[in-house]
């Protein structure tokens, strides 16, 4: 299966083309959406995985519904934007709290 890289380049090539392939340019863009979702996922689930316990009273944390949970998700981006983003005191203060918020909801 050719990389991501790859159907990007094909996908270019295509709308490059003066006789514009509309259903390949569509089946490169899909291709290339599912990939992104993958990528996605397995950076959150890597995220979690690191940050999480594997179950939370028994129950494992893949069956929580933390995808649907606004205030976890909000927590989430906030604190890996500021992992990758940020270097100082008071950024890593910040993600503490959060990861602690994150590990520990309160009600």
């Amino acid at each position: 299966m050719p990389s991501f890289c790859a159907k990007e380049a094909q996908r270019a090539e295509l709308k490059e083309n003066g006789k514009a392939d509309r259903s390949g340019i569509a089946l490169r863009e899909t291709e290339l959406n599912a990939r992104a979702v993958e990528v996605a996922q397995q950076l959150k689930d890597g995220e979690r995985g690191k940050l999480l316990a594997a179950s939370y009273e028994g129950i494992p944390t893949s069956e929580l519904p933390l995808d649907t949970d606004a205030a976890f998700h909000e927590m989430e981006v906030e604190r890996l934007r500021r992992v990758r983003t940020c270097a100082d005191a008071d950024a890593d203060a910040e993600v503490a709290r959060l990861e602690d918020e994150m590990r520990n909801p309160r009600a």
